[in-house]
């Protein structure tokens, strides 16, 4: 479907899926997930500090997103902040602890920091 479409065409096509209302109680997980596509988008391109900033606002609006915190975490981790990556890997292991990416996410950091116990 994006193949030949550019990445502003894909972020046209996110943004236009997210019509959030001002209220509280308007927000619910779509939004959340919405936000987080959004941020792979801008992730896919190499944009990671904006696709932290779209992150943020999924796990704002659910803040037990784990999906949200691996794929921030993996900014962080392109941004060389291995620390902070970690911390979101861990983060997102306390929501699932079944989820397998944020562990091999979190072992690739160790195993490139030297730290194999």
């Amino acid at each position: 479907m994006w193949d030949s479409a550019s990445p502003e065409e894909v972020q046209a096509d996110f943004n236009r899926t997210i019509e959030i209302e001002q209220t509280n109680d308007n927000i619910d997980q779509r939004d959340a997930e919405a936000y987080c596509e959004r941020g792979t988008a801008h992730y896919n391109v190499g944009e990671y500090d904006q696709a932290i900033l779209e992150y943020n606002k999924a796990i704002e609006i659910n803040p037990v997103y784990h999906k949200a915190y691996n794929y921030r975490g993996n900014c962080y981790y392109h941004k060389g902040e291995h620390d902070r990556a970690i911390l979101d890997y861990n983060k997102a292991l306390e929501s699932n602890p079944y989820f397998a990416y944020a562990f091999n996410n979190r072992g690739i950091i160790y195993y490139y920091k030297g730290e194999y116990d």
